[in-house]
């Protein structure tokens, strides 16, 4: 199953398309692509061309669901109003698309990085070699479609 899977901070979106299943996950490309957001994503014209591109991704990429990686705590123990708002455009523009949209807690890609831990294998060795991700967030974003995708 095709899934488009992100992670978010307060300045772009970050976004892989992950296939296969729950326990062989595998990259349609090897790096992480980014969009970054509207200087005015504040405003509803911002929010609006950001939902517009989101639209335009899901149509270019046809994934079967989005999966969405939510925000942890920060340091101040709330999260970003922009990063709420990003993942309400994301809702809208794969509601629009009728696309099944997923939100995947950091506690839950913890949990699947535990798993593959105790299976003896590792993202890296499953994925890219046993050579670790760049950016870092990438494993994140990976573990985040690949939670969702179905199992064998």
């Amino acid at each position: 199953m095709r899934t488009l899977a992100f992670s978010s901070d307060t300045e772009k979106l970050n976004w892989l398309i992950v296939e296969g299943f729950y326990s062989s996950p595998k990259l349609v490309s090897q790096k992480l692509e980014r969009i970054k957001l509207p200087s005015n994503i504040e405003e509803g014209e911002g929010l609006c061309s950001l939902i517009r591109t989101l639209g335009l991704l899901i149509d270019t990429q046809t994934p079967k669901q989005v999966a969405v990686l939510q925000p942890g705590k920060s340091k101040f123990q709330n999260t970003s109003f922009v990063r709420i708002k990003i993942e309400a455009a994301l809702q809208i523009a794969a509601t629009q698309k009728n696309v099944p949209l997923h939100l995947v807690s950091p506690v839950s890609v913890s949990a699947y990085k535990k798993k593959l831990d105790k299976a003896g294998l590792s993202l890296e060795a499953v994925l890219n070699d046993g050579r670790r991700f760049s950016p870092i967030v990438m494993s994140d974003v990976i573990c985040a479609g690949a939670i969702k995708l179905p199992h064998e």
